[in-house]
C-alpha cells in the first residue's frame, strides 16, 4: 500500500508539473507535504501501537493497559481497533508538534521509544515548517514580480495617454498571458547552460526528433545520426504563441519551418495582404504538419498568416543553421543540395501552370515522393539503400537482394517514410482518353512477360529516370494511344496524384502515386471500320446493380521492345491483326484488349470481386466463340498461358505496377 501511494503521489506531481501554471507549484506542494507527515505518523503510530502490545516490560504495566479515564476502568486494550489507531496516531503527531496528550510510557522500552520519537520529530518538523516557508515565500515572490509588471504597464500606458477603454484590455489580457506564460518550455535557463554541452544536445535530440516528420530528416538520421542530435541542438528552438499571437503575417520573409507541437493554428489567406491570394479563406493546421517548409530549400516568402487560437507550442527549424549543419557532411550535403535544387524546378513549374498555387501549407507536386523519382539515379540509389538498413527482420537476405537489384536498376525506388518505416515507391502517369459520347478507352486484359492480368486499367506508364509527366504522354501516344495520337487533344486538367498502399511480396509496403492526365477524341472512335464484322465484340458483363457494355472492343498489340521496328497495330477485324503479326514471334509483342467504358462502369469495374468476375466473363466468352472465328484463335494464342489478377503477382512486370487505376 506504501508503495502504491508513493506511485500515485508522483503521477499526481508529474500532473501538476505539466498542467498547472508554475505560480500556483508552490501551493500545489502543501497537499503533498500534510500527505506525506500523515503517512509518516501513521507508521509511527502503528509502531507505537506495536510496542505496547509485544514490547517487553520491566514494570509490568504498558501504555495500552492504561486507563482512559480517570472516571472508569476502560484501557485502551479494551477498546476498538479504530480508536486504538487513531490515539497512537494522535500520540505520533504530539512528538512532533508542541500538542499533548494523556498516554505516557509505562516501562522503559517504550521511555526508550519515545525520546527517539522525540528527537527524530524536532528535526522532521522542523525540516517540514521550513519546507512550507520556503513556497509561501517563493509564492508570493512570484505575484510580487507579476504584480510590478503589470503595474509597470499600466503606468507607461497612462504616461502615453493612452484611452481608458485600450487600457483596461490591455490589463487584463497581460494578467492572462502572465498566467499562461509562467510555464516553462524552453532549457535556456543558467541551470541548463551549466550542463555539458553533448548532454544539452541529447535532451535537444529527444525533445525534438519526434516533430521532424519528413522523409529526407529520417534519411539524414539513419546515415549521420550524431549531425542531427547536432542539429536539433543548434538550429531548432521551441516558440511559445499566446490566444491571437501571430507566428507570421503575409508578405514577411521567412527565416525557416516550423511544426505545430501544442494547441490550435489557423492559417489565414487574404487578397487584401496577398496578391497572388484569389480569395479569402483559412483552415486550422494539424500538429506534427511541417509549416512553411519551402523555406528550408528556397527563398520564401509567406502567402499567409498564421495565428494562434488558445496557447500553441511551435518549433521553428531555422533554415540558415540547418544549412550548417549539413555542411558537416558531404555526402549529405549533396543530397539536400539536390533536392532544394528539384524542388525549386517543382515549384517553379506549379507556379507556371492552372494548378493550384502554392501555400505556406500546401505545396502541390514538392512532395518528397514525387521529387525523388526526379533526382539521378545515384542519388535515388544512395538514398534506397540506405531506408533498407531499416527493413524489418523478417525480410529475407535473397528479398533484400531483390530489392538491392531493382534500386541499382532505377526499377523502383524505396525510401523511408515520415513515421521512418521502409516503404517501396512507383510513380505512375496515366491517361483518361474521353470519346466525344462520354466514354472513356481503358484496358480490359494485358499480355505481357507470359503473364495475363484482367481488370479494366487506363493506359498509363511508369515516370522513368529524369522523365517528367510531359514525356510519358508522349511514350503512351507512341504507344498504346497510336491509333488515336494524330486526333488526341491534350487537356490542362491534371488530377491530383492519387495514393494507395498494398504489401508487395517483397514483404514491405509498396505505394502507387498515380497522376491522371486528361485527353480527348474529337471523333466518334478514332478506329477503321471492320472488314470481317465486329468480330471482337463483347457480350455484356451483368454485375449487381449495373450492366457493363464493351463497346467497340479491339485487340491491340505493341511491340515489347523498341528495337523492333513495327509500328503499334490494332483493328477491330482481328484477323488483319493475326495477318499483321504473323511473321514476329508473339514473344516480341504487348496485347492489350481494350474497350470504351462509361465512369460508372469503369468504378464499378474497379473492386477485385468485379476483377474476377471480369475474367471468367472473358475466359467463358473466349471458350464459347467459334474455332473458325480469328478474333477467338487470337485470344486463345496470346492467353494460353498462366493469368494473374493480382497487381503485385507478378513482381518486374510493368503491367502490374503501371496501369492498374
Amino acid at each position: 500500500g506504501f508503495v502504491r501511494m508513493l506511485r500515485v503521489s508522483d503521477l499526481m506531481i508529474r500532473f501538476f508539473d505539466r498542467n498547472c501554471n508554475s505560480d500556483l507549484m508552490p501551493l500545489l506542494e502543501l497537499p503533498g507535504l500534510v500527505m506525506f507527515l500523515t503517512i509518516v505518523n501513521h507508521f509511527v503510530g502503528c509502531a507505537w501501537w506495536a510496542v505496547g502490545h509485544a514490547a517487553t516490560s520491566d514494570t509490568t504495566f504498558r501504555w495500552t493497559q492504561a486507563t482512559i479515564s480517570t472516571q472508569g476502568d476502560a484501557d485502551y486494550e479494551s477498546q476498538s481497533m479504530l480508536y486504538q489507531w487513531a490515539t497512537a496516531v494522535h500520540w505520533s503527531l504530539t512528538q512532533m508538534t508542541p500538542g499533548s496528550m494523556s498516554v505516557q510510557p509505562e516501562n522503559s522500552v517504550e521511555r526508550i521509544f519515545n525520546i527517539i520519537c522525540l528527537v527524530l520529530g524536532t528535526i522532521f518538523f522542523s525540516s517540514i515548517i521550513s519546507r512550507l516557508s520556503v513556497k509561501l515565500v517563493q509564492f508570493h515572490e512570484l505575484r510580487s514580480k507579476s504584480a510590478k509588471s503589470l503595474t509597470a504597464l499600466v503606468q507607461y500606458m497612462k504616461h502615453a495617454e493612452v484611452s481608458t477603454n485600450l487600457v483596461v484590455l490591455a490589463t487584463k489580457q497581460a494578467q492572462e498571458r502572465v498566467l499562461l506564460n509562467e510555464q516553462a518550455t524552453s532549457l535556456d535557463s543558467q541551470v541548463f547552460k551549466l550542463l555539458p554541452q553533448k548532454t544539452q544536445m541529447c535532451l535537444h535530440y529527444e525533445m525534438h526528433r519526434k516533430f521532424l516528420a519528413h522523409p529526407l530528416f529520417k534519411w539524414w538520421e539513419t546515415i549521420d545520426p550524431s549531425a542531427v542530435k547536432l542539429c536539433c541542438h543548434k538550429s531548432m528552438q521551441i516558440m511559445v504563441l499566446n490566444d491571437q499571437d501571430m507566428l507570421f503575417h503575409a508578405n514577411s520573409a521567412a527565416v525557416g519551418a516550423y511544426v505545430g507541437m501544442k494547441g490550435v493554428l489557423t492559417y489565414i489567406q487574404d487578397p487584401t495582404s496577398c496578391a497572388h491570394v484569389a480569395e479569402k479563406w483559412q483552415d486550422s493546421v494539424k500538429n506534427g504538419h511541417m509549416i512553411s517548409e519551402a523555406a528550408l530549400w528556397v527563398k520564401w516568402t509567406h502567402v499567409g498568416t498564421i495565428e494562434s487560437t488558445g496557447r500553441s507550442e511551435v518549433l521553428l527549424i531555422d533554415a540558415n543553421l540547418l544549412k550548417s549543419s549539413v555542411e558537416y557532411s558531404k555526402v549529405c550535403a549533396f543530397v539536400f543540395h539536390e533536392f532544394a535544387g528539384q524542388f525549386q524546378e517543382r515549384l517553379c513549374a506549379y507556379n507556371d501552370s492552372a494548378c493550384a498555387m502554392p501555400s505556406d501549407v500546401a505545396l502541390p507536386g514538392s512532395s518528397f515522393e514525387e521529387i525523388l523519382p526526379r533526382m539521378p539515379r545515384e542519388f535515388r540509389e544512395l538514398i534506397g539503400l540506405t531506408a533498407l538498413k531499416r527493413c524489418p527482420r523478417y525480410i529475407t537476405p535473397k528479398t533484400l537482394k531483390s530489392l538491392k537489384e531493382e534500386i541499382s536498376s532505377g526499377k523502383s525506388i524505396v525510401m523511408l517514410t515520415a513515421s521512418g518505416t521502409v516503404e517501396r515507391f512507383v510513380v505512375i502517369v496515366a491517361i483518361k482518353l474521353r470519346r466525344m459520347d462520354g466514354r472513356y478507352l481503358c484496358h480490359i486484359a494485358r499480355l505481357m512477360d507470359g503473364k495475363v492480368v484482367y481488370g479494366c486499367q487506363l493506359p498509363a506508364s511508369k515516370i522513368l529516370e529524369q522523365e517528367e509527366p510531359v514525356h510519358v504522354e508522349e511514350r503512351l501516344l507512341e504507344g498504346w494511344l497510336a491509333p488515336y495520337a494524330k486526333t488526341v487533344i491534350m487537356t490542362p486538367e491534371v488530377r491530383d496524384a492519387e495514393r494507395f498502399s498494398r504489401i508487395s511480396s517483397f514483404g514491405i509496403p509498396t505505394t502507387y502515386l498515380r497522376m491522371i492526365h486528361s485527353a480527348k477524341l474529337p471523333v466518334p472512335c478514332g478506329l477503321p471500320s471492320p472488314t470481317s464484322g465486329a468480330d471482337m465484340s463483347l457480350p455484356p458483363l451483368e454485375l449487381p446493380g449495373l450492366t457493363v457494355h464493351f463497346e467497340d472492343a479491339h485487340i491491340l498489340a505493341k511491340p515489347q521492345s523498341e528495337k523492333i521496328e513495327t509500328e503499334v497495330m490494332t483493328h477491330t477485324s482481328s484477323t488483319a491483326l493475326m495477318q499483321s503479326i504473323s511473321d514476329a514471334p508473339v514473344g516480341e509483342y504487348e496485347f492489350s484488349l481494350n474497350a470504351w467504358l462509361t465512369q460508372e462502369e469503369i468504378d464499378a469495374l474497379a473492386t477485385d470481386a468485379s476483377a474476377l468476375k471480369l475474367r471468367s466473363h472473358l475466359e467463358e466468352h473466349r471458350i464459347q466463340r467459334s474455332k473458325k472465328d480469328a478474333a477467338a484463335k487470337l485470344w486463345e494464342a496470346v492467353t494460353c498461358m498462366e493469368s494473374e489478377s493480382d497487381l503485385d503477382g507478378y513482381e518486374g512486370s510493368d503491367v502490374c505496377e503501371e496501369a492498374q487505376v
